[in-house]
């Protein structure tokens, strides 16, 4: 049966355990099955929506079709919260049709299944901040309150994100940089939010104060500059 996907799995936070068997298996499915324009990998109907053809969609077709049991999904809230409106637009210009696939129910009452808002997550369960519609807390983006309700709370998700990174960035320095390598937090542009790292910019937004000192912090990846 078709699938009615609006946005595919999130490659934004992906958490896989490496298996040679499993690659291969990869390279095998993407090989040999076809794709069709409007139904997708193999016709099933994982298509319509951006990356559809490339990873995005044949992961999502492969953890759907071929190998449903070897895949958990991560609440998407917590692991990859975009602080995005729970609904998106279909292909009809719907503003109803929740992001997530399972919420595409209707209920024993006769109303459809309302959507899960992720700007509503209790913010100290939030485990990974997408800033992909919020923007890079470094670009000093213009944090204006919103009147739009609809909107509003967007900006107030963003605004706790953007806040939680700078006050994490001025904590690596207090406790790894000598008080003469660090950088003089006095900007004044929004500096409830960004902490006095950002200074007055062009066009109404603001401009990042750098860390004068490259730090690197040991993990499990290697060194990791900040």
């Amino acid at each position: 049966s078709l699938k009615s996907w609006t946005t595919g799995i999130s490659l934004a936070f992906v958490v896989i355990k490496p298996s040679l068997r499993l690659y291969q298996r990869l390279i095998a499915t993407y090989q040999k099955t076809p794709y069709n324009p409007d139904y997708g990998w193999d016709s099933k109907g994982y298509a319509h929506y951006a990356g559809s053809m490339q990873s995005k969609g044949l992961l999502t077709y492969y953890f759907s079709e071929v190998e449903p049991n070897r895949k958990m999904e991560l609440h998407r809230c917590i692991f990859n919260n975009l602080a995005d409106m729970p609904f998106i637009a279909d292909r009809t210009g719907s503003k109803d049709t929740c992001r997530d696939v399972k919420e595409h129910q209707i209920l024993p009452d006769g109303s459809a299944m309302p959507c899960t808002d992720c700007r509503l997550q209790v913010f100290k369960e939030i485990m990974v901040a997408n800033f992909a519609l919020c923007q890079a807390p470094w670009t000093c983006p213009t944090m204006k309150v919103v009147e739009i309700p609809l909107l509003r709370p967007t900006y107030e998700m963003c605004s706790r994100f953007h806040e939680s990174w700078f006050r994490l960035r001025k904590s690596v320095e207090e406790n790894i940089l000598s008080p003469s390598e660090r950088v003089k937090a006095n900007g004044m542009f929004q500096p409830e939010l960004f902490h006095g790292y950002c200074i007055p910019g062009m066009g109404g937004g603001g401009a990042y104060l750098k860390m004068e000192k490259t730090i690197s912090i040991r993990n499990g990846f290697g060194n990791t500059p900040l």
